[in-house]
């Protein structure tokens, strides 16, 4: 259990904080009534376009894949460790990403270590995905994550 030892700061569990309206699931692109005057410090460049994984799915993570999609696009990856859920989620995203032909789209990835923040980052280069990794000093991924936020929501991917 997380032990909130740090004053002025709270910790919740992600679902906690869905759950208490904290965070909302949005379907499509996400576009803020107002929009933030546009930064400029830093060039956000997205990918041209996710790539397939390099080797071949199992049969295990080829039956994930057709069960979220038959679920609509939805469902949790209940697999256990070292099953690959890493690359079956990343193959779902470059099919996404294909299907949005050229549109935006924005994959958050929460994890509770810093290592497993780095594989899915190493990870996702395998697939094309250009990573911000907003963990630890926010000194030196903010300015990036606002970039891409802003070039997300005013349709320069």
């Amino acid at each position: 259990m997380l032990a909130n030892k740090t004053e002025g700061l709270e910790i919740v569990p992600l679902l906690n904080a869905y759950r208490d309206g904290w965070l909302e699931a949005r379907l499509g692109p996400v576009i803020d009534d107002e929009q933030p005057a546009e930064p400029t410090a830093v060039r956000y460049e997205p990918p041209e376009r996710l790539v397939p994984f390099p080797g071949e799915l199992f049969e295990h993570q080829r039956v994930a894949i057709s069960r979220w999609s038959e679920a609509g696009g939805r469902g949790m990856l209940a697999m256990a460790t070292g099953s690959g859920k890493t690359i079956t989620a990343l193959s779902i995203a470059a099919r996404l990403y294909d299907a949005l032909e050229g549109r935006s789209l924005a994959i958050l990835i929460v994890a509770p270590f810093i290592h497993l923040v780095d594989q899915w980052i190493d990870v996702g280069a395998a697939f094309g995905l250009r990573s911000i990794r907003c963990a630890e000093n926010e000194g030196h991924w903010r300015d990036e994550l606002a970039t891409a936020i802003f070039a997300t929501n005013s349709g320069r991917h």
